[in-house]
């Protein structure tokens, strides 16, 4: 078999590690948990009844007399059956005697409800002493109860009982706050100690049965960090691994799928991953294949990146759009994550997520504020596919920033590197591999700033190269390997390095995920002979003793903070090797950049008021106000712009005449645009783009119910002026208008552009004429008028600021 074959046959497998031997069904009334496991092995080591049994299974639902036998006791008189009713308590509804024909009954009929039934005997001071139950219970096999809150609570061990007919039930009254979990474990002889494997798993929010995830590891048996039954891990960050898939590698498996043309494997996760998105568009940085998503909110802004791109891929692959919807709504929250301050130093980046981890894996619920390098360039894979996709330009606005501010904040030029990430403190100069191969393919095709990706193999040969690596056994439980082991000496990339004050103490180990990035990197800038050299390498690491055809994650284990490395076969590793022999172009997208400074310094400009109007004082104040017949201006300053915001009441409007351009009509709350209108108006006026006005128009339209967006030209020629009429109709079906007047003025001040990189300065002086720039433009005070209907003056806030917010789309051509 190849090795993509083996490969892709490894990935398809940990699809399947979430399935589990035995089925499981769990039922809930009340105070009380009825679980039944089917096609337990009937001839497995039980436990039988020695001394009574019943004469039927009575079940929850049945109600009547109960009633069974007893055998092989000598004194029958001293021994009673007790008959309970479960709820929050064990409620006996009646003691049987033992009859002298070796029959036992209840005299009156027990009511519907889980019952158990128990052969006591009678002690000298009138107290009972449990002897058995009527079923017999398996020996090898039992079950536990759990409560999922912040972390997974063992409730309940109980036996499972063999109740006849292949009927295999379990029971448990412990019902406690949180999701209900039952697991059948398996009693096993393994390194010399029973242990449990979980054979049967009910409970779940989103669960196996909305699509299977890929199980990022494949963990030995024998391995300490093996935990099916998830309770070595003091039920916290490394809960149940062996069935544990982290979301980066979730969107590899995409990537290899669409590339194997496995699409039904890629619906399958697609749907997973609808299920298991977060409200806000984000995912979770891992989930358990089985349960779905696990304790704290622990997100990662690059993972949701890869995920997305995953996504798009497959849909630029196969036309395939029935899950745009999740993409989308996962790339708004990515944009949500960008630091829009532009005082602040990781302006234009975007920030980690939420959620961080001590030491000892507590969990801390605040939002990551730092920048990583590896989240930029992995988001912007996600931001590229969704370009693609959709064809919106907000898209390309986003990449272009953030290349922008990656390049000027982020570029070690001396290095031929990038840093590893920053705070609004400072720069993390530290260290890491993928700063220099992943975010060289991201910028392979950068023109404004003259980066040549070339040089980062030579940082990557330099800082990160290592030699005669071995893949060696160990009992040590922090290297923990007893399963792979190669005879040969390997090269490959160590994932950190103590160079300038980088990470101390970091493994010299061969990172194959970080390795392969390397491959990619050489692959992409055409360096086949370099990147032959270790792609061999790397193809003698998978198959190394005991390996089953997947590639080990590092050569050897360093399981402690920060490192976190492990000799298992991952689906990273595996996914990765794939990619790279089949579909180099699947990993890390040819981006591409504006280079156009003066767009890129007008959008800056915008994105200035984007974040202003999201902090501007008086509209904190516009509820406030009491408006009168005399108008109301306002003036804010912002470092790059002069906003002038202007509401005047009662200003008169007439309809629109046949010469204006009727662009959006509202009926019944609903907006149609006419795109020959819209077409027709940017071909007289080319400074304005209607980007995203129909999603801010929506929120108007359920306000207005009816009427019409019209436009015509400001004085001057310098813009255009848009007019927003409400149809309303009176009692006496006169229709009226009722009309406010909302204007916007923005002046530039002097933005000064030196190529290779824009500064801006003297922003409060005079403009000055600079060679290159438009200054028609620039200079141009864009005046929109926006009337509106107010319908009640506790609505004038929120209309003002939502059209304030229309005023703000880019007037930058």
């Amino acid at each position: 078999m190849s090795t993509s074959n083996t490969l892709l046959s490894f990935i398809k497998s940990q699809m399947d590690t979430a399935k589990f031997q035995y089925d499981v069904t769990l039922n809930e009334t009340g105070n009380t948990l009825l679980g039944q496991v089917s096609n337990l092995p009937n001839e497995d080591d039980k436990i039988f009844p020695q001394h009574i049994n019943v004469d039927q299974y009575y079940s929850s639902n049945y109600s009547g007399i109960i009633s069974g036998t007893w055998f092989n006791l000598s004194d029958p008189t001293s021994y009673q059956v007790e008959v309970y009713i479960i709820t929050d308590d064990y409620y006996l509804q009646e003691s049987c005697d033992l009859s002298s024909n070796g029959r036992w009954t209840t005299t009156k009929s027990i009511g519907t409800g889980l019952k158990e039934i128990r052969l006591v005997q009678t002690n000298s001071d009138k107290s009972t002493s449990f002897v058995e139950y009527p079923y017999s219970t398996f020996v090898n096999y039992k079950a536990r109860f759990f409560s999922l809150t912040d972390a997974e609570y063992l409730n309940a061990e109980v036996p499972i009982f063999d109740v006849g007919a292949g009927n295999y039930i379990f029971y448990t009254n412990k019902v406690y706050p949180g999701l209900k979990i039952a697991k059948v474990l398996h009693r096993v002889w393994r390194a010399n100690s029973y242990e449990y494997d979980v054979v049967g798993l009910i409970g779940s929010e989103a669960n196996v049965h909305d699509g299977r995830l890929p199980s990022s590891f494949l963990i030995p048996a024998n391995d300490p960090s093996y935990d099916k039954d998830g309770t070595k891990a003091l039920r916290k960050y490394g809960y149940m691994l062996n069935s544990r898939s982290w979301l980066y590698d979730i969107g590899l498996a995409l990537l290899v799928f669409t590339t194997s043309g496995d699409y039904d494997l890629c619906k399958e996760i697609m749907n997973r991953l609808a299920a298991e998105q977060n409200s806000d568009g984000s995912f979770d940085f891992s989930y358990d294949n089985y349960i779905g998503a696990l304790f704290e909110h622990y997100v990662r802004t690059g993972a949701v990146g890869w995920i997305v791109w995953g996504m798009c891929h497959y849909m630029l692959k196969t036309g395939d759009k029935n899950h745009l919807d999740v993409a989308e709504k996962a790339g708004n929250w990515i944009l949500s994550q960008m630091v829009t301050d532009p005082k602040d130093l990781r302006y234009g980046l975007l920030k980690g997520g939420n959620g961080e981890y001590s030491n000892n894996y507590d969990f801390s619920d605040t939002e990551i504020a730092w920048c990583s390098t590896e989240h930029q360039v992995s988001s912007m894979q996600g931001l590229y596919g969704l370009l693609k996709v959709t064809g919106n330009k907000k898209y390309q606005r986003a990449l272009d920033k953030i290349h922008n501010h990656l390049v000027n904040t982020l570029y070690d030029a001396k290095n031929k590197r990038f840093y590893q990430g920053v705070s609004a403190d400072g720069i993390d100069s530290s260290w890491a591999l993928d700063c220099v191969t992943w975010a060289g393919m991201a910028v392979i095709q950068d023109k404004s700033f003259n980066i040549n990706s070339a040089d980062f193999l030579k940082t990557a040969q330099d800082t990160f190269l290592v030699n005669n690596v071995k893949v060696v056994e160990s009992t040590d439980e922090a290297h923990y390997n007893e399963t792979y082991s190669s005879e040969a000496s390997l090269s490959g990339f160590k994932p950190y390095s103590d160079s300038d004050g980088g990470y101390s103490g970091s493994p010299d180990i061969i990172w194959t995920e970080g390795t392969l990035g390397y491959i990619a990197l050489c692959k992409k800038l055409g360096n086949t002979a370099e990147a032959d050299k270790y792609l061999s390498q790397m193809e003698n690491l998978q198959t190394i003793k005991n390996a089953t055809g997947g590639m080990v994650y590092a050569t050897e284990t360093y399981a402690a903070l920060p490192w976190e490395f492990h000799v298992w076969e991952s689906v990273v590793g595996s996914a990765w090797l794939y990619l790279v022999i089949n579909d180099i172009d699947a990993v890390f997208p040819t981006l591409s950049f504006s280079t156009d400074l003066t767009q890129n310094t007008l959008d800056a400009a915008n994105d200035d008021l984007d974040y202003y109007q999201d902090n501007l004082v008086f509209l904190k104040a516009i509820s406030e106000l009491n408006f009168t017949e005399t108008a109301t201006t306002y003036t804010f300053e912002s470092p790059a712009v002069d906003v002038a915001w202007r509401l005047d009441v009662g200003a008169s409007i007439s309809s629109p005449e046949s010469d204006n351009i009727v662009v959006y009509t509202i009926k019944d709350g609903q907006i149609t645009n006419n795109l020959d209108s819209i077409q027709k108006l940017l071909a007289q006026n080319d400074t304005f783009t209607f980007d995203g006005l129909n999603q801010i128009l929506g929120t108007l339209a359920v306000k207005l119910k009816n009427g019409r967006l019209w436009l015509d030209a400001a004085a001057g020629g310098s813009g255009f002026t848009l007019h927003l009429e409400k149809d309303h109709t009176e009692v006496n079906q006169v229709q009226v208008t009722e009309k406010y007047e909302i204007s916007l003025t923005i002046k530039f001040h002097q933005i000064t552009v030196t190529t290779p990189t824009e500064t801006v300065t003297d922003y409060n002086n005079q403009i000055n004429k600079i060679q290159n720039l438009d200054w028609v433009k620039v200079e141009s005070l864009a005046t929109f008028v926006l009337k509106i209907s107010l319908i009640a003056a506790t609505d004038l806030a929120i209309i003002a600021a939502t059209a304030l917010f229309i005023m703000f789309i880019p007037v930058g051509a």
